[in-house]
């Protein structure tokens, strides 16, 4: 039911940004679930690249994506009107709310640096539980050097995510695959794969997405979008990977 209702949403919502609109609700069916009855509230807003947000199937098969976290650094956490739970109903005017999770991930690839979102929210207490957001990045007081072999050395400030600090200083990180179908720094892919020859301790912990899309790779290996750079390190970059 709320598949069908936030589908509907995309066409008769206004176009202004942050608008909350309570979406049409389909009638309630005898012995469903409390939480299919509830109403979902529409929320549209434009973000900037990078999103910050974890995505994840939603559960069913009934195709789209739904918030799992939002990364410290991204646009989302920043706005503070993005919630865990949240599930994404369309992508730069396209409706995504039954797409799969690749296809979604592609809509957002595509989007323009500041990507147009329409989110469904079910109210207080009708929505699962999510995870917290990760704890908030070091203030950035100080400087780190970011040394990439073959290429050079950069300085940067603590706090800086690496795949800016990379990008920023000409640092080829992306195949040119890489560069068409990277998810903009939301930690949804893998295209931005680094290997850490040093100073991993000075490197943010391990995201949820990590965790998903290098599960499979060697350990000193992390996602350039999800990596805080606290302290001196030197990376290699693995475009292709």
């Amino acid at each position: 039911m709320l598949l069908v209702a936030c589908t509907a949403l995309a066409y008769v919502l206004p176009q202004s940004p942050g608008l909350r609109t309570p979406l049409p609700q389909s009638p309630a069916r005898a012995g469903a679930p409390a939480v299919m009855q509830a109403k979902p509230e529409a929320v549209r807003l434009s973000l900037a690249k990078p999103l910050g947000l974890v995505l994840e199937e939603r559960p069913g098969g009934a195709g789209g994506v739904y918030v799992e976290s939002l990364v410290d650094g991204g646009s989302a956490l920043a706005s503070g009107a993005v919630q865990p739970g949240d599930v994404v109903v369309s992508v730069a005017g396209t409706v995504v709310a039954s797409l799969d999770f690749d296809s979604v991930m592609e809509a957002i690839g595509a989007a323009p640096d500041e990507v147009a979102l329409t989110l469904a929210r079910l109210p207080t207490g009708a929505a699962p539980a999510a995870p917290a957001a990760p704890a908030a990045a070091p203030a950035a007081a100080e400087w780190a050097k970011v040394t990439v072999p073959g290429v050079g050395a950069s300085d940067v400030r603590t706090g800086t995510i690496l795949r800016t600090a990379l990008l920023e200083n000409k640092v080829e990180v992306y195949t040119f695959k890489g560069k068409m179908m990277n998810c903009g720094g939301v930690g949804q892919c893998n295209f931005c794969t680094v290997r850490v020859v040093d100073g991993m301790d000075s490197l943010s912990e391990r995201t949820p997405a990590e965790e998903k899309f290098l599960k499979k790779k060697p350990a000193d290996y992390r996602l350039a979008c999800q990596a805080f750079v606290n302290g001196d390190a030197t990376v290699e970059a693995l475009p292709g990977q």
